[in-house]
């Protein structure tokens, strides 16, 4: 490890690696502390599982200064206080105090990316999260659920509901109602391709166990999202990409599409070029050419930084935006087997939007935000 002209080392890739790994170690021994002392897991009671919390995030913070990483250091610092004033019985662990804890530790995997990855983020907010996070650490028991609950709706772009159960993922149906009530196809011919494409969708849905109900919710929630921006993107093109965006996947060995490789497609060229195989599919069917263009693109990031072809902002095709926030909204809340690994609507929805202007495009994200805000006042989430 060489140090660099300013104050931060330069890491060799091996120490990276080390620490990124050490962190994820942390951060589900943090998932499970607070998962157990919320349930009452702990026989020897709450107060043991506060004291392993405050050791796995003053470790972070411990780890990230032997490497020199100061932004991790200060975030995990402030996320340390609020460990400490818990274990301290400051204020009581509530549903609200552990979801804005999950949602930190969130941005210090982000944080850790920025500085070990030279992965950008342009709206972390990390100032303003650490005053309040701060805020919650000198709370006492009166005030600590209200400092939490305004952590969270600044987290949440106004997501998190005071009636909202913050700890749930939204519920996904598996009504094939929703798909039979599809677009007007143009002609005979598109709506038996369309009605060939739902079936599809349904068989690759069980594919992975993690994906039950998937095309069925995406629709649904694309739709939504479409007719808030006023139908910008042809429905019935539109639906056809739904159905059929994650076409290539099933050419994909189970061994890769099922390990951790998937959250870093970089890794391997079969999942870097499902978008594609998909695409090489749909385009060779007359009058499907604009589905098709959403599959290709629906992993293409506004900054350039996706696959397959590294596309930006203006050139990549506003159904595969949408697609892309849906999709990463749906494997964040719904994605793992693992039910006690799956996020929250409102910890998802702050993964989205620290991610604006990087891996998706700000306009859709207000879109999205709107639709998820008016889902959970129907009591759809």
């Amino acid at each position: 490890m060489q140090l660099a002209g300013n104050r931060l080392p330069m890491l060799d890739d091996e120490s990276k690696k080390d620490l990124l790994e050490a962190f994820e170690d942390l951060h589900i021994e943090v998932e499970a502390c607070l998962v157990d002392a919320l349930n009452g897991v702990e026989a020897s009671g709450q107060g043991a599982l506060l004291n392993r919390l405050f050791r796995a995030i003053h470790n972070v913070k411990g780890n990230a200064g032997l490497m020199g990483v100061q932004p991790v250091v200060d975030f995990a610092h402030v996320i340390e206080e609020v460990a400490e004033s818990l274990r301290s019985n400051k204020f009581d662990l509530s549903e609200k105090v552990a979801e804005a804890l999950l949602i930190a530790m969130d941005r210090l995997r982000d944080i850790h990316e920025q500085e070990l990855l030279d992965k950008r983020f342009d709206n972390l907010c990390i100032d303003e999260l650490k005053a309040l996070y701060h805020a919650l650490a000198v709370a006492d028991k009166d005030a600590a659920c209200a400092v939490a609950q305004q952590t969270l709706q600044f987290l949440g772009a106004g997501v998190a509901d005071e009636h909202a159960s913050l700890s749930a993922s939204p519920i996904v149906s598996n009504d094939q109602h929703i798909l039979q009530l599809g677009p007007c196809a143009d002609s005979d011919l598109q709506a038996r391709d369309l009605a060939f494409f739902q079936h599809t969708a349904l068989a690759l849905d069980n594919l992975e166990p993690s994906w039950f109900g998937r095309s069925i919710q995406l629709y649904d929630w694309a739709m939504k999202m479409n007719e808030i921006s006023g139908r910008q993107v042809d429905e019935t093109q539109f639906a056809a990409a739904i159905y059929l965006h994650d076409l290539g996947m099933s050419f994909v060995p189970a061994e890769i599409a099922g390990n951790r490789l998937y959250a870093n497609p970089q890794s391997h060229d079969a999942v870097r070029n499902h978008p594609d195989w998909g695409y090489q599919y749909l385009v060779r069917m007359p009058g499907w050419e604009e589905a098709a263009t959403i599959i290709r693109e629906h992993h293409e990031c506004v900054d350039g930084t996706g696959y397959p072809s590294g596309l930006k902002g203006g050139d990549i095709h506003p159904g595969a935006k949408i697609l892309k926030i849906l999709d990463s909204f749906f494997a964040l809340t719904n994605g793992c087997v693992d039910v006690g690994r799956r996020s929250s609507t409102v910890r998802a929805v702050s993964a989205i939007n620290a991610r604006i202007d990087t891996e998706f495009e700000g306009l859709w994200v207000q879109c999205f935000n709107h639709m998820i805000r008016k889902e959970l006042r129907l009591g759809n989430i």
